[in-house]
């Protein structure tokens, strides 16, 4: 029997259509687009080795996979109510400042007060400083206000995007580059309403009111959290659901327990200086590490590590390093210069 081309390509395009059901679904690109930006912030500014970590312009194909994912579990092909919970009741949505503070609209910057230019920057935003204008124009921003400090003789300036997100972090080496500029940060607009953001029913935790709601994301595992319990200071309680979504979105399953392999860790840079850092910790779960000699020798022992550990009290030499989390451990071999 003959088969036309077209037949072929009209049935691998067919196969391919039904093994691959990632879509966007209208609700979750409207009301959590922006909580896809953070979870893909979050994802490079972890890894100063992801090619985006310097890059200003958060690529569209950063965000997307995320509100796949998200779509597939908000559609809910087993009908849980669970699942329909954190949506419809509790609207739980990623929180831009609790486990992983980002700002998207600006940046302070200091300088010293008695500058010549810093009078005319004050009053129209252009300073005359080639550098500091180019990256105002180029990266739309506009003074938004300034801080003149008598103890510092410095003032604080702070400056706001037009553009709807842009990586600040990748900017900061371009402000710092300006000569006359001492500090550069980015700035949460107002970091306590950023915390603060659950807007779900009222439900009492622990005797609390819910306060605060996030999403984090390992391994296509989603874990949608509540936060109660005086948490200006930093919640007391917290209560924790997990889903898995299937690579193709096929397949959407409520964990009753967070799924994590701790063959995912990894550290780097090896050899290493006096800071060596950790790959690959969940957010909201902390390592600890043990470090031994070749001759099985305790050198330290570090708990709830959340990024790195300092080895500036090791002498330069070959070690062995213990990882540990959620029960499980793994062993790497490092070398301290």
């Amino acid at each position: 029997m003959k088969i036309s081309l077209f037949a072929i390509i009209f049935s691998i395009g067919f196969i391919y259509q039904m093994s691959s059901q990632c879509e966007v679904d209208p609700y979750i690109q409207s009301e959590y687009n922006l909580g896809a930006i953070f979870l893909a912030m979050r994802e490079i500014l972890s890894d100063p080795a992801d090619p985006d970590y310097d890059n200003p312009y958060l690529p569209e194909s950063r965000i997307t996979p995320y509100l796949e994912k998200l779509s597939a579990i908000y559609e809910n092909p087993e009908n849980s109510e669970t699942i329909d919970s954190l949506f419809n009741e509790f609207k739980i949505k990623v929180n831009q400042e609790y486990n992983f503070p980002i700002g998207y609209k600006q940046i302070v910057f200091s300088v010293a007060t008695d500058l010549p230019w810093v009078e005319d920057f004050k009053n129209t935003g252009v300073s005359g400083i080639p550098e500091l204008d180019d990256l105002m124009m180029e990266y739309q921003f506009s003074l938004e206000s300034f801080l003149d400090l008598s103890v510092c003789e410095c003032t604080h300036f702070h400056i706001e995007t037009d553009i709807a997100f842009l990586n600040l972090y990748a900017l900061l080496d371009d402000f710092e580059a300006v000569e006359d500029i001492d500090i550069v940060e980015v700035s949460l607009e107002d970091a306590f309403e950023a915390r603060t953001n659950y807007e779900g029913i009222p439900f009492l935790l622990n005797g609390w009111e819910l306060e605060v709601a996030d999403i984090q994301v390992q391994d296509n595992i989603y874990q949608f959290s509540v936060y109660s319990g005086d948490c200006l200071a930093g919640c007391m309680y917290q209560k924790s659901w997990y889903i898995e979504v299937s690579e193709d979105c096929n397949t959407v399953t409520l964990l009753s327990s967070p799924r994590y392999d701790v063959s995912n860790l990894e550290v780097y840079p090896n050899p290493a200086g006096n800071q060596l850092y950790i790959k690959g910790i969940p957010h909201s779960h902390n390592v600890s590490a043990t470090i031994f000699s070749i001759q099985g020798q305790v050198i330290k022992t570090i708990q709830n590590i959340s990024n790195g550990l300092s080895l500036s009290d090791i002498a330069a030499g070959v070690y062995f390093v213990k990882l540990e989390i959620e029960n499980q451990s793994i062993i790497k071999k490092i070398i301290k210069q």
